[in-house]
């Protein structure tokens, strides 16, 4: 059984997390052009069929089989694809995006090894240990 089913005021809060997340303009903003970006048929399908060729390549990875040919497929489909109206502003929003939830997963992730709410100031030392250069700031509104 979820533990939404049993615990209904966990999801009562979670719900309610969520909508506060999309209130946030870095969150609307993000989803909105990604979801302007998939609105275009021959955008969507090029990053369709870029995500097919990573999966393709790696599972050849593990293999130990890409090729030349491959790259050069993979390469020529992404720069298609960066060619289209829009393509920046959606890889940057998906990068916004992840960023976002690698923030909530640290902070979850942080209450459930200490089995207490950490502060943001041991939120950004979690990020700076474990994350290095990509750890988010948390700066953002």
């Amino acid at each position: 059984m979820s533990i939404f089913k049993k615990n209904r005021k966990l999801y009562e809060l979670l719900a309610e997390f969520y909508e506060c997340l999309a209130d946030m303009e870095q969150f609307r903003r993000a989803q909105q052009s990604i979801n302007l970006f998939l609105a275009n048929d021959e955008a969507r399908k090029h990053y369709e069929k870029l995500l097919d060729l990573e999966e393709i390549l790696h599972s050849k990875q593990k293999d130990g089989g890409i090729t030349e040919e491959d790259l050069g497929n993979y390469r020529t489909i992404n720069e298609k694809l960066q060619d289209i109206p829009g393509a920046r502003e959606f890889f940057a929003a998906q990068d916004e995006l992840e960023n976002i939830h690698l923030q909530i997963m640290n902070f979850i992730g942080v209450a459930i090894e200490t089995g207490q709410t950490p502060s943001p100031d041991e939120l950004e030392e979690y990020n700076k240990l474990y994350h290095k250069d990509d750890a988010p700031s948390g700066d953002e509104k």
